[in-house]
């Protein structure tokens, strides 16, 4: 059981950060600015182990607490990563900000709501919308949504240029070893939730805070070192879009797993408590858009120099992870 686990989780992060540099690459040599191959293209590679075992706790464990779990639990650890970023940065992560980080936020915020609302609804207010459908509405406007955002990113950027024939050669050689890579997840992240799904029966800890916790920590280690990464290289700015960009996929990954899905996946009274990691995950995110909006500078706490805002979205973190246990 934690063999598998380890052994699983271990293929997923070297996978994912083969993909993380592939992605680098592809992005070099089909001369797309970094910011769109960024927020899209590599918060894909780097979010591909939460699709993969979203996707196999819906089909294969008839998991949809785990599933949900994963993605909410994913975004809640990608904004811990600031906090980690905000330690090795000379700065403050806060004064990298840009206008392109404020926008991401507010889109991260409406995506995110655009799940959670109907899981709360339907939990505890007994409200749904078209309910007996097989598929969530909620979810073709996650999807409808995520394809605004691609389409104002792409309208805001201006920098692409088509490459040249040597490039495009290059190019495949570089897409084929994106796609064994990304084939490697596919098979571990299988493992990967059966595993979970055994631990978390075994030591009683509920799908959803397995999901929230084990899963969603194993399946956000690509985002950590791809923005660690990022910040040795002075590129503290491309941490951050691969935050953001990651998060605004996770939610994404609610489409697919709603298709996935038998039942409408937000309508299911096992999901009731994936909303409580949700909400979290907001309230931290609320805090990085304050310390993204007022650029908040470093200061001294409990012994090391880092930003209030940092340090308030680890203490959301870890009272998220006690609350979830809690409702487990």
């Amino acid at each position: 059981m934690w063999i598998e686990f380890l052994i699983s989780a271990f293929i997923v992060i070297a996978a994912g950060f083969k993909l993380t540099s592939y992605g680098d690459e592809i992005s070099e040599k089909s001369n797309i600015s970094g910011g769109l191959i960024g927020f899209f293209l590599l918060a894909l590679a780097t979010s591909l182990p939460e699709l993969i075992t979203s996707l196999s706790a819906v089909l294969r464990q008839d998991a949809p607490e785990m599933c949900l779990g994963n993605i909410f639990g994913s975004n809640l650890f990608n904004l811990v990563i600031l906090f980690l970023l905000d330690i090795f940065s000379r700065k403050s992560v806060f004064k990298f900000s840009t206008k392109e980080d404020i926008k991401s936020i507010s889109f991260i915020y409406v995506i995110s709501l655009l799940a959670i609302i109907p899981m709360i609804l339907s939990s505890f207010m007994n409200i749904r919308f078209f309910d007996g459908f097989r598929f969530n509405i909620e979810s073709f406007l996650i999807f409808a949504f995520y394809i605004y955002i691609l389409k104002n990113f792409r309208e805001d950027d201006k920098q692409e240029k088509l490459p040249d024939e040597k490039q495009k050669q290059s190019l495949v050689g570089v897409y084929t070893k994106f796609t064994v890579a990304a084939l490697f997840i596919v098979v571990a992240g299988i493992f990967l939730t059966e595993s979970v799904d055994k631990i978390a029966e075994t030591y009683s800890l509920g799908k959803t805070f397995a999901g929230s916790l084990l899963l969603a920590f194993v399946t956000s280690l690509p985002e950590a070192s791809v923005s660690l990464s990022a910040v040795r290289i002075g590129a503290v700015e491309m941490a951050i879009g691969n935050i953001l960009g990651s998060n605004v996929f996770n939610v994404f990954i609610v489409f697919f797993a709603d298709a996935a899905s038998s039942k409408q996946l937000l309508y299911l009274k096992e999901v009731a408590n994936s909303s409580a990691t949700g909400l979290f995950s907001l309230l931290m995110l609320s805090v990085a858009f304050l310390g993204f909006l007022f650029k908040a500078g470093k200061s001294r706490v409990f012994g090391y120099r880092l930003s209030v805002f940092s340090f308030l979205i680890l203490i959301i973190y870890f009272a998220g992870m006690y609350v979830t246990y809690l409702v487990k």
